[in-house]
């Protein structure tokens, strides 16, 4: 190998260890403040529409009704949010807090019993999952969504006459279902 080659590779080394070291005695990185950063967006989302008209940040599933749902209270979204975001971590008991903190502002939020039987789902307790979907069915019967994740539910529990009927009305609710 010639010198110069050797010498840039030389260079580059010491170019990496210093880099190394300078990083490991660096200032830690922040942590994220989850809950600053969801009453940012909330806070966001108030700014941006107009009065009376709050809906969640996230609507994942949004299903046409012929009535419109009732609007949750602010502290109810920023939880819903926050139980969003620990869904996306796939941390299933702290979103299942946060969704339990909506409902308990708001217990009419089906949204939140929905996502709450999913973040159950990730736990595996089954009974927890189909008493929210029938909650967010009872308060809303015309929510496909939470029609399609019982059947889903009920298919995976072997129910599968339960779970054709509830695929069949989630389908006629939502063709996105069938």
């Amino acid at each position: 190998m010639n010198t110069p080659f050797k010498n840039a590779i030389a260079l580059l080394v010491v170019v990496v260890v210093l880099t190394t070291v300078a990083c490991d005695r660096a200032a830690p990185m922040p942590t994220l403040n989850l809950d600053a950063a969801i009453e940012a967006k909330v806070q966001a989302a108030i700014k941006a529409q107009p009065t009376g008209t709050l809906q969640p940040t996230y609507t994942p599933f949004p299903t046409p009704t012929s009535t419109p749902l009732p609007i949750p209270t602010t502290s109810a979204v920023f939880y819903f949010d926050k139980g969003m975001e620990y869904i996306k971590l796939e941390n299933w008991s702290l979103a299942v807090e946060q969704y339990t903190k909506a409902i308990q502002l708001d217990p009419d939020y089906t949204s939140a019993y929905n996502n709450r039987g999913n973040a159950y789902l990730g736990l595996g307790e089954y009974q927890n999952v189909i008493a929210d979907y029938d909650k967010a069915i009872q308060l809303d019967p015309d929510y496909a969504i939470a029609y399609n994740n019982r059947g889903n539910v009920y298919l995976g529990l072997g129910q599968s006459s339960v779970a054709a009927a509830d695929k069949t009305k989630a389908c006629s609710l939502d063709s996105r279902y069938c």
